[in-house]
This record gives C-alpha cells, sequence and structure tokens, in this order.
C-alpha cells in the first residue's frame, strides 16, 4: 500500500521526508548560493518555496558551506526595531554556533545605527569566527511588510554586496529572501532596493516529466500509475499543492475504479464542493483577489479578462500583473498571462468573478455618492424654483405694467425647474438601482461567506435609510416650492388684472392723453416703475411730430432699463469685494479713486463680510435717471473681540448717458 504521508501538501518538506520533486529552480539556486549571490524567491503560497529552501540547505551543508535559516515569523510583527535586529543576530549566532555572544555584543555597541550593527557583527564576528561560505536565508521576508523600519535592513544587504571590492572577505556571505511578497513591496527606494543587484529563482510548477516520478509511489501498475498522474495535472497542471493534495486524497481513500471519472470526481470533492471553501490555498487565492487587493477592481477586472481568452501582457512593473501572479491564480506563458490551472478557473469562474467585483465596491462610498449627488439634484432644484418665486414677488412688486412678461418668464423658469426636478427624480432611480444590486450582491455573498454578507447587509441598510430619508426630504422641499410657485404665478395674474385697470381708468376716452410738460418731469423726477409705465415713458419724450410709442416698446425699454441698472449694482458689488477702486470707478465716474483705494486699503487688513439686499427701484418718466434703495450689512471681525454688524440704507442715484447707466452719487447713514 502506498505511503500517505510520502504526499506533503502544505507545509515544507523537511530533510530525509516526503516526497520532494526536483525542479529547474532547485539547481539554479544551488549554484546562486555556491556562487555567493544574492538571491530572491517571491512567489505564491503554497508553491514549495520553504521545501525549495530546505533542500537548497541540505545540498550546501554536502559542499562545506553553512546555511542559516531564519523564519521571520519567529521574531513577530508587535516589535521595536532593537528588538527585531538584535533577534536576528540571535539567530545567526545560535545557527552559526558563535562563541561572541550576539545579544551581548548588540547592546556593547548600540552607539552604532541599527543596520551598521548588523553589518558589523556578521563582517567581525561572523566571518571571523566562521572559514566556510554562509548562506542566510531569510523565510517569510513579507512579514516585514508589517514593519516600519525595514528599509534599512535590505539596504544593509545591498551594502555587504557592493563593499566586496574593497573587503574580499564580505564574498563568503550571501542572502537569498523568500516569501510572498514583490520587490516594490518590499522596499520603495529604488536607490537603496538590493533587488536590482539579486537573482531571481522562479519557482514553476511540475512538469508532466517532473511529475513523472510520483507515480512510483501510488502502487499502481506502472501504466496506470502514470494515467492517474495525466488525469491530475489535467485539473492541477503540476501546481504542487493542489497536485499532491489530490494524490495524498487518492493515497488515503482510493477510488473503487481508477478512472478519469474517479479523479474528476474526487477534485469535485476536494475542492468544486463546500469543502472548497474551506481550502487553504483557496482561500488564500480568494482573499489576495478581494481582502487583500490593493486594487479590487481592477485587479477583478483584469482577471475576468484573462478568464475570458483576452491576450493580457505580462509586463513587470505593472502593478496588477504582479498581484495576480502573486495570488497564484495566474501563471506566465508566452509573454501573456493565463489562468493557473483548470481548478482555478472552475472555483473562481465567471459567476463568482462578477458577483465579487459587486461585493468589492465599497457600496457605503457609493451609495454616499449617490445620496450626495441626490443633495446637488435637489439643490439644483430648489435654486431654480426659489429664485423663480422670489423673482415672481420682486417683478410683480417692480413691474406691474410688465406682468405680461412677466409672465412669460415665469413659464421660462417653471420649464428649467421641471427639468431639474426631473433630474433629481431620475437620481432617485439610480440610487434605487444601487441599493437593489447592492442587495443581489449580498445574496450572492451568503453562499461564499455568510459572516461578510451579514456585514455588508448592516451597511446596506444604513445607506438605504439615509437614502430614503434624502427621497422624502426632496419630495417635502419640492411639494413646498410648487406651492410657492403656485402662489407668485397668482401674484402676478392679479397684478395683471390690476394694472390693465389702471391702464383703463388712466384713459377712460380713446382720445390720447396730453404729453406730458417739461415741468412735470421735473416736478416727479423720481416715479415709481409703475406709475412710469402706467404714464407712457415714450409719449411723454414725444415731440409733437414724433411717433408715440407703443405700450409694449415702453414695457420693454423698460425692463432694458432696469436690467441694466442691476448689473451696474452687481459691478459696484463685485468691485467692493474685489477690493478694486478702478472697478468701482468704472461704474462711479465721480468716485475719488485716491481716497477710494486708500479706504479699500484699509478695509482689506480686516475679515469682513459686505451683503446687500435691493428693496426698490425707482425709474424717472424721462428714463434717463434713477433711485435705488438697498438695504447694506456691514460685518467685520477684529483681529481681538469681535464687533457689530452695521446696518444702513443705502440710496444710488444713477444717470443714463448715451444709452449707458452709471452711479452719480451714494448716499447712506454712514457714507456720502
Amino acid at each position: 500500500m502506498a505511503d500517505a504521508f510520502a504526499f506533503v501538501a502544505g507545509g515544507a518538506v523537511q530533510a530525509g521526508s516526503g516526497l520532494y520533486l526536483e525542479r529547474s529552480a532547485d539547481r539554479e539556486l544551488l549554484q546562486h548560493c555556491l556562487a555567493g549571490d544574492f538571491a530572491y524567491v517571491l512567489t505564491s503560497r503554497q508553491m514549495g518555496k520553504s521545501s525549495l529552501m530546505y533542500r537548497a540547505a541540505e545540498r550546501l551543508a554536502d559542499s562545506s558551506a553553512r546555511a542559516v535559516i531564519i523564519d521571520l515569523t519567529e521574531l513577530g510583527a508587535q516589535t521595536t526595531a532593537d528588538q527585531w535586529y538584535k533577534g536576528f543576530l540571535l539567530l545567526v549566532q545560535e545557527q552559526l554556533g558563535l562563541r561572541e555572544a550576539a545579544s551581548a555584543w548588540w547592546d556593547a555597541h548600540s552607539n552604532y545605527a541599527f543596520a551598521h550593527r548588523l553589518i558589523r557583527y556578521l563582517r567581525e564576528v561572523a566571518l571571523v569566527e566562521r572559514t566556510e561560505r554562509i548562506v542566510l536565508f531569510v523565510d517569510e521576508i513579507d512579514t516585514t511588510l508589517r514593519l516600519d523600519f525595514t528599509d534599512d535592513f535590505f539596504a544593509a544587504i545591498r551594502f555587504l554586496y557592493q563593499s566586496r571590492a574593497v573587503d574580499p572577505e564580505l564574498q563568503r556571505i550571501s542572502f537569498v529572501l523568500i516569501g510572498v511578497a514583490t520587490p516594490n513591496d518590499l522596499i520603495k527606494d529604488a536607490a537603496r532596493t538590493p533587488f536590482n543587484i539579486g537573482h531571481r529563482i522562479e519557482l514553476t510548477d511540475f512538469t508532466r516529466q517532473e511529475a513523472a516520478a510520483i507515480a512510483a509511489y501510488l502502487s499502481l501498475p506502472a501504466p496506470l500509475g502514470g494515467e492517474v498522474i495525466g488525469w491530475t495535472l489535467r485539473w492541477t497542471a503540476g501546481h504542487p499543492y493542489l497536485t499532491m493534495r489530490v494524490l495524498r486524497s487518492l493515497v488515503e481513500s482510493p477510488p473503487d475504479t481508477w478512472t478519469s471519472s474517479a479523479i474528476d470526481a474526487r477534485i469535485h470533492e476536494l475542492f468544486l464542493g463546500t469543502s472548497g471553501e474551506r481550502d487553504t490555498n483557496l482561500q488564500f487565492v480568494r482573499d489576495m483577489l478581494t481582502k487583500k487587493a490593493f486594487n479590487r477592481e481592477a485587479v477583478l477586472v483584469t482577471y475576468e479578462q484573462i478568464r475570458g481568452g483576452a491576450r493580457v501582457p505580462d509586463k513587470e512593473l505593472d502593478q496588477v500583473a504582479s498581484w495576480l501572479k502573486l495570488s497564484g491564480i495566474v501563471r506566465r506563458a508566452d509573454g501573456l498571462l493565463r489562468v493557473r490551472n483548470a481548478i482555478y478557473e472552475q472555483v473562481f469562474d465567471e459567476r463568482w468573478a462578477r458577483v465579487h467585483r459587486r461585493l468589492n465596491v465599497n457600496w457605503r462610498r457609493r451609495l454616499a455618492r449617490a445620496a450626495a449627488a441626490l443633495l446637488v439634484m435637489i439643490v439644483l432644484v430648489t435654486i431654480p424654483l426659489a429664485i423663480y418665486a422670489l423673482q415672481q414677488r420682486s417683478v410683480a412688486l417692480r413691474q406691474r405694467a410688465a406682468a405680461e412678461d412677466a409672465r412669460l418668464l415665469a413659464e421660462e423658469n417653471e420649464k428649467e425647474a421641471e427639468s431639474r426636478r426631473d433630474e433629481a427624480e431620475q437620481q432617485l432611480l439610480t440610487t434605487q438601482r444601487n441599493l437593489q444590486t447592492a442587495q443581489e450582491a449580498v445574496d450572492a455573498l451568503k453562499a461564499f461567506d455568510p459572516k461578510a454578507a451579514a456585514q455588508l447587509s448592516q451597511q446596506l441598510n444604513v445607506a438605504s435609510n439615509a437614502a430614503e430619508t434624502q427621497a422624502r426630504a426632496f419630495a417635502e422641499q419640492r411639494d413646498g416650492l410648487r406651492r410657492e410657485r403656485d402662489e407668485a404665478l397668482a401674484l402676478v395674474q392679479k397684478l395683471t388684472q390690476e394694472n390693465a385697470a389702471q391702464r383703463q381708468n388712466a384713459n377712460p376716452s380713446p382720445a390720447p392723453a396730453p404729453p406730458a410738460t417739461k415741468s412735470d418731469a421735473v416736478s416727479d423726477p423720481s416715479i415709481p416703475v409703475s406709475n412710469a409705465v402706467g404714464r407712457g415713458r415714450g409719449k411723454a419724450d414725444a415731440g409733437p411730430g414724433a411717433p408715440a410709442q407703443s405700450e409694449a416698446e415702453a414695457v420693454r425699454a423698460l425692463r432694458d432699463d432696469l436690467l441694466q441698472i442691476e448689473r451696474v449694482l452687481e459691478r459696484y458689488r463685485d468691485g467692493y469685494e474685489a477690493l478694486d477702486a478702478r472697478a468701482i470707478a468704472a461704474v462711479y465716474p465721480a468716485a475719488n479713486i485716491a481716497g477710494l483705494q486708500s479706504a479699500l486699503n484699509q478695509l482689506s487688513k480686516l475679515s469682513y463680510d459686505l451683503r446687500v439686499r435691493l428693496d426698490d427701484i425707482l425709474v424717472a418718466p424721462d428714463g434717463l435717471t434713477a433711485k435705488v434703495t438697498a438695504s447694506e450689512t456691514f460685518r467685520s471681525t477684529p483681529k481681538i473681540g469681535s464687533a457689530p454688524a452695521q446696518s444702513d440704507t443705502a440710496v444710488f442715484t444713477l444717470q443714463k448717458l448715451g444709452g449707458t447707466w452709471s452711479i452719480q452719487s451714494v448716499k447712506s447713514n454712514t457714507r456720502n
């Protein structure tokens, strides 16, 4: 009967025990060790790295060289730099049998930096007491990823190699680094990394010729043993762990008949069913693609492309490609990346990748973004509606005669507001779809990882509740603004009717009203907008032979004047905000630029806030002068203490020359 213990699946094949298949990597590593080269074996888990190390150590002993095997997990991750370096040298001392105690020597040289002490101990103690070649195998090198002081360790290795030209004795000591990491992960500083002067040992899967040696351990007739190996490799493609795991299971529990279908059934039992969820190798690959991935979306998308047959090149500096290779799920073949074996292809199939792409989306962040976008859309809806409602009130109060134009403008604004509401409602639908997609992903995850599904479900509930709250707030705000809109429209309609009545009362007979005289204009230099239009500005200005200006034309002209006046005042306000005297003088020619700039310079030293609100605009009947009443609020924040806000009522007098309005004077409680 075959010895099941010969098939070591998981863990290192120690010297003298277990079945060890020699690969080309064995010969390559031994050659570099005997030459004193720096080498490293960085690849996925359960590829036989530790077994390779132990076999190389055995061979070095046969060649009269001393191997030191340091498993960095022994030094721990919760450690200080002093403890870590001292622990490293203690292991060197113990395995080389050095007389100089590493701990006492370390403490006696505490005036040196950690990496410097490491170099000096190896040079002044290890190489002095031992005369043979020394090879330091540093296993589990990826544990240094959790430490923030090991860059100097890698720099020290580089120094030992570069110093061989001046100190030939250093040629007798070399390092082999082993672990699950990429060189760029281990050290960020390219100028100090030893990996660009080292030799990479690529640990490949078993070839058909290498695996053929296993058949002898199956206690089966020669032809059948070879066929079993072939049936197994059809699934594992020579992956060391998967191959040994299948063969050990077959030896421990032989099938009734040794057929291809029996091997397929065993594969399904071990990896493709519920047992596969507990398999350590599959769990490692799963975590590398999801939980541990530096960019899970990019990793999964690229994997889907590779699995789908896309030609994805293996680029040395491509982080995603390096990560996929480190996970073990892909291998290099003719410069391209391919799924490593049929087991991985079945376990991590298209459905798995699609589900985990959804799961790996940060749904809390995505839904938060959707909610934030929803709030933005609410604001976009709110602003047109609010401006629309306020605009109707101000236009109605200032331009009764232009009520018809105001109604048309209201309709235009209403269309814009409706468009914004449609966008917000579409955003609501998008949020709901996101929630539904996330729920589907959670349901799918329950089959793979119930605990993770429960955690994600809690996050989903929080996001869902937030979205519902914001949706309700949006609906309430929208309804309130619609009420304001309806009230404003009703006010416009009422004022339209009132204005028509005023016009009829002002013109009781079909005979034209006599034109206003010059004295009329002087006696009433400032007439409210409603009265100006009611009297007909065009008729007042028209000479005896000039054609009378129609009422519609008068309304349009007045509206243009109002818009220009508001723009002038906006430029005046902007000039103050920019502390630009010339910008103010551009619309206020009578201003003293020098004095104004001096005042603005003083203002620039303060932290202040100036707000101006227009209360009323009165245009004279001749259309050449206007007065604007505004409320100003000035609040300054001194460096020490506080200052109350100052509120004033300002009256702007404007004049129209050559069709252009400008400010003539500004009077307020504090400024003349």
